[in-house]
């Protein structure tokens, strides 16, 4: 399960990215930069996601 959510991870954000490579090279620099947002929202979900899956530490 984990390894299908990671290629998935994979996917979204090499078509992200692969969407603002080809706007820049069209001269849509805005519409470039517009996906990087996108990237960093993606990512601070799935750190949260992340984090609230792990479980707490143990004090000793």
């Amino acid at each position: 399960m984990k390894r299908i959510f990671a290629i998935i991870q994979i996917v979204i954000v090499l078509i992200i990215v692969g969407y603002a490579t080809v706007n820049l090279y069209r001269g849509n620099f805005e519409q470039a930069m517009a996906a990087f947002p996108l990237l960093v929202v993606y990512y601070l979900l799935l750190l949260s996601l992340v984090k609230r899956k792990e479980p707490p530490e143990r004090k000793a």
